[in-house]
């Protein structure tokens, strides 16, 4: 078993009471405290989702996010979502949800997580944060967004133990509904993202760590 001591505030306690809890390829862990609230016109028996994502489609378009990378010479040096078909089924069913309107994701790499945001949730914001060492890492963000112009999708450059305090700091918006830590795998920085992540989360946000298999945040 596979598991991530994580501690939001005596406050707030965001992880009073596991909701779901995943082993993967690539092991998440996610939590909430509370049903995500169905979209008004959502069935009372099934969740409502939206239907744009296609596996297939997805596939196609990170083949040609991968040949654009390496034509541009920013080839990716990172392992990514797209190389684990389960949590890639998780994240189209946690995206694709109606209610989430706002994600955030600490850890954009070379962008295939956000694809899968943008390609399965044709309404949500998406905030996200990297230190950017990686050209790679700009160069996919300047192509997703002229991919889909219309969206918005916007990543803060940068150490994320001081950017996403400083984010959260003046950040007047709605609180986001999914929050992704997905960047630094030793405990110390995996825990200190997800310390900063809670001034962005509400009573209801899914909270997912990702690689909890690695020794340190384990």
């Amino acid at each position: 078993m596979l598991h991530v001591q994580i501690q939001w505030g005596v406050a707030l306690l965001l992880v009073a009471s596991i909701l779901l809890y995943m082993r993967l390829d690539s092991p998440l862990f996610i939590t909430r405290l509370e049903p995500v609230p169905k979209a008004a016109n959502c069935p009372n028996t099934t969740p409502c989702r939206h239907d744009t994502y296609t596996h297939a489609e997805y596939k196609q378009r990170v083949v040609w996010l991968e040949k654009y990378l390496a034509h541009t010479n920013a080839p990716i040096v990172e392992g990514h979502s797209a190389q684990m078909e389960a949590q890639l089924a998780v994240y189209a069913r946690l995206f694709g949800r109606c209610s989430v309107q706002r994600i955030s994701e600490i850890g954009f790499n070379a962008g295939h997580s956000t694809l899968a945001m943008l390609m399965a949730n044709p309404a949500a914001r998406i905030q996200s944060f990297d230190l950017g060492e990686h050209p790679s890492a700009r160069a996919a963000l300047s192509t997703l967004k002229r991919q889909f112009p219309t969206r918005e999708l916007d990543v803060v450059w940068g150490d994320s133990r001081q950017t996403v305090p400083a984010f959260a700091r003046t950040y007047a918006g709605p609180r986001f509904d999914v929050l992704i830590v997905d960047g630094g795998h030793t405990y110390d920085i995996a825990r200190a993202d997800v310390l900063n992540m809670r001034a962005l989360a509400h009573a209801a946000t899914v909270l997912v760590v990702d690689d909890t298999i690695c020794g340190e945040v384990r």
